[in-house]
């Protein structure tokens, strides 16, 4: 018997005795404070994470999402794809499940929905990028905000343009940002911004000193 059978084996048994026993010790929690169930759940992850390193071999990352930890796994049979993050500062979770084959869209609802979820606020950067969309949803921009280039770039008709496609959209469910990067000595960053039916990517250039070199809009691919 392959010695990954036998480990496989011996981890979903202690795995789902795990789960017995924590829910088990849960039931009077119900009757308890908020935080006495949070405790024990946590306490539930981290025997878990034991045993995945000690039975498995397998190691967990846990990553910073705004300044909360979060541990994210995602999974995949024929037909289906899934995502968890489990957000250990804020006592929360977010699974998501989807019926399609060998797409990121589990992992992208979760990030969105994390924020969310956790009652995270928005990051400065977000702030600002939800700001100058909305003032463009109404025809204007401050330029105080921008550097020369970007300045001389929002013409009345190009602010008009960004007007007659944004503002009907309306305010959208959701902005936040999904990657950062220096380049060219700015700082990249790029956005989705969530609506009902539609998503639409942001991505902007910033300078050491704060102005904006670039603003863009447009659909997501």
């Amino acid at each position: 018997v392959p010695p990954l059978l036998i480990r496989s084996i011996v981890f979903n048994v202690l795995f789902y005795m795990n789960l017995i026993v924590h829910c088990l010790g849960a039931l009077p929690t119900l009757a308890m404070p908020r935080g006495a169930i949070v405790a024990v759940v946590r306490f539930w992850a981290r025997t878990n994470i034991w045993l995945l390193r000690r039975v498995c071999g397998i190691t967990l990352e846990v990553r910073g999402r705004d300044g909360h930890r979060s541990i994210e796994h995602s999974g995949e049979v024929s037909g289906f794809v899934s995502d968890n993050e489990v957000l250990i500062d804020d006592g929360a979770a977010v699974a998501v499940l989807t019926n399609q084959d060998a797409v990121g869209a589990a992992a992208t609802i979760a990030k969105l929905a994390a924020p969310l979820v956790a009652g995270s606020p928005l990051t400065a950067p977000e702030q600002q990028a939800l700001e100058i969309y909305r003032g463009l949803q109404q025809g204007r921009i401050d330029r105080s905000l921008l550097a020369p280039n970007l300045s001389d770039y929002f013409t009345p008709q190009a602010i008009a343009d960004f007007q007659s496609s944004l503002a009907p959209l309306g305010e959208p469910l959701s902005l936040r940002q999904s990657s950062e990067e220096l380049r060219g000595g700015m700082t990249f960053r790029a956005f989705q911004i969530v609506y009902p039916a539609r998503r639409l990517t942001l991505t902007t250039y910033t300078y050491p000193d704060g102005k904006l070199e670039q603003y863009i809009v447009a659909p997501e691919q």
